[in-house]
């Protein structure tokens, strides 16, 4: 009887652990096919978001992405440069809308005011053709966090990601600024506020 029991025991033993490598074999196959379609919706969903990007801003008359006549900086080079004067930075990418309206302007203030208006490609620093905006550049990321503010700069900075984000820094402190687009007297206004001089 005690002989039975044990070949029972290892006859289901031996089918617990068959069963397990199937399980365990159809559960890596799924994983694969799941990774698989993941990666090709993602594919999809960017081709048809710049797509409809591109008709979007075709219907609504948004002006073609152009930043040509602002310098780009890193996000490491805002300390060495805003110890000198305070610089204006905008914070933009190529795939928004209101960027595309936005520059020119700040283009127009360039123009009447004497600064030289800087930016930054946040779609180097953050992944904006996946969800959650993940991290492309951690130093530079943790650079613009970690950027000291005061009570505007602070409301400012929270909306850290958004674009477009205007940023007047002077020693590494984010003073004033604008989050979102906003139109030249608006611009003007904090321009004058911070003592920019007209040309």
């Amino acid at each position: 009887m005690k002989n039975k029991k044990t070949d029972l025991n290892l006859i289901l033993s031996i089918l617990a652990i068959v069963l397990s490598i199937c399980v365990l074999g159809v559960s890596i196959l799924m994983t694969n096919q799941l990774s698989k379609i993941v990666k090709e919706t993602k594919e999809e969903v960017n081709k048809l978001s710049t797509k409809y990007s591109k008709m979007y801003m075709d219907i609504y008359g948004v002006p073609e992405y152009d930043v040509s006549m602002f310098t780009e900086i890193k996000a490491k080079d805002i300390k060495s440069l805003s110890k000198k004067e305070k610089i204006v930075v905008m914070v933009t990418r190529s795939t928004c809308g209101y960027c595309a309206m936005f520059a020119p302007v700040l283009s127009d203030i360039q123009r009447d005011y004497k600064v030289e208006i800087k930016y930054i490609d946040i779609a180097k620093v953050l992944d904006y053709e996946n969800p959650g905006a993940q991290v492309l550049d951690e130093e530079s990321d943790e650079i613009l966090k970690g950027l000291d503010t005061n009570s505007i700069g602070e409301q400012i900075m929270n909306s850290y990601g958004s674009t477009p984000l205007l940023l007047i820094i002077e020693n590494n402190k984010v003073i004033n600024g604008q989050v979102g687009y906003s139109d030249y007297t608006n611009v003007e206004n904090i321009m004058k506020d911070e003592g920019f001089k007209k040309r």
